[in-house]
């Protein structure tokens, strides 16, 4: 997930393409605490086998600056004023882009302990007939922090500090990593009949959907917990929930299809690791006059919640019904579920 600090300039680059560049030069951009600019070693990367020097110490330094402070941009191919406040000089194209971005994939996992693993690169063109561009390599600040440069026997972890990337400090490491990993507790879900909704012989809609917890922190989750509601678009509808796991986790339901439920106590997540507490039936069938509703809350100690919810109106079912009850796929969970976006709960 983009940072909100980088998420407008990389937004503004992938929607407008060398015009964004060109504006960037126009009015004279200075390097700044969330971007950076590189010129490549080698203008022509056409026949290389691997990263230059240089391009590994800058990419290294990036990563592990960039990815212990808020996150930032790396732009490749605009040339900087070598002044005290960097700005775009020029725009130098990459010949050989693509290998140019495909060595630069190679190499994210080999900077830096840990690997960065959600470092992005995409690559900018004057127009598609060029065979030359510019890389654009985004990196958003991690959970995996602190990153350590280990490129060229380095091993200093780096900061970004006004436009430059410097070491640092001992004591200011300690003030800013010292603290235990956090839990990122969040929802997956678990679709029955590999996503596919089952039409039965009287013409109704069949979902089956898990509700499942996963850990994406380095941090162990405990005290889990959350609840999952909804209401029926339709008299002909029917939703239903059944616990799948009161081994670990205790509930209380309210008011027909509501369930609110947490963590006994000595149950832990580890990081990449699951469970599923509920499973959620769907039957659904016109005339639809009601809105379809779901909400689910999802959250764990000392970290923030996580929030989903569908709505749907009577037009909208309607129109998916039609739609499923000719041809099922997979695209009507997805047209119903609003894919897997989540909303941290602020606090």
């Amino acid at each position: 997930m983009i940072d909100d600090n980088i998420s407008s300039i990389v937004k503004d680059i992938k929607n407008r393409g060398y015009i964004a560049l060109e504006d960037i030069l126009l009015r004279k951009e200075s390097e700044s605490f969330f971007i950076e600019f590189k010129v490549t070693e080698n203008v022509d990367y056409t026949s290389q086998r691997t990263l230059y020097k240089s391009d590994r110490k800058n990419l290294a330094k990036a990563i592990s600056g960039f990815g212990n402070s808020e996150g930032g941009v790396l732009i490749w191919g605009i040339n900087s004023s070598g002044n005290i406040n960097d700005f775009a000089k020029a725009l130098i194209p990459i010949k050989g882009v693509d290998n140019f971005k495909s060595l630069l994939e190679s190499f994210i996992k080999l900077v830096t302990i840990p690997p960065h693993k959600t470092v992005e690169n995409f690559i900018v063109r004057k127009s598609s007939k060029d065979k030359d561009g510019f890389v654009i390599t985004i990196i958003p600040k991690n959970d995996d922090r602190p990153y350590q440069n280990i490129n060229e026997g380095d091993y200093k972890y780096y900061m970004r500090a006004g436009d430059s990337f410097v070491p640092i400090p001992h004591g200011v490491l300690q003030g800013m990593f010292g603290r235990s990993p956090q839990s990122n507790v969040f929802w997956m879900f678990n679709v029955g009949n590999n996503g596919i909704p089952i039409v039965t012989t009287d013409q109704s809609i069949k979902l089956q959907v898990g509700l499942m917890a996963v850990n994406n922190g380095l941090g162990i989750a405990e005290d889990i917990y959350g609840f999952s509601r909804a209401f029926s678009p339709g008299d002909a509808c029917t939703i239903s929930a059944q616990i799948s796991d009161a081994e670990n986790y205790s509930f209380t339901q309210s008011y027909g299809i509501e369930f609110s439920f947490m963590s006994k106590q000595g149950f832990r997540l580890g990081y990449k690791q699951r469970s599923q507490m509920l499973i959620m039936d769907f039957e659904l069938m016109p005339p639809f006059d009601k809105n379809f509703y779901v909400e689910m809350l999802i959250g764990a100690k000392n970290q923030q919640a996580y929030d989903k919810l569908i709505e749907k109106t009577p037009a909208e079912m309607k129109k998916m019904y039609e739609e499923c009850i000719i041809h099922p796929t997979i695209d009507t969970f997805t047209h119903l579920w609003g894919g897997t976006d989540m909303l941290k709960v602020k606090k």
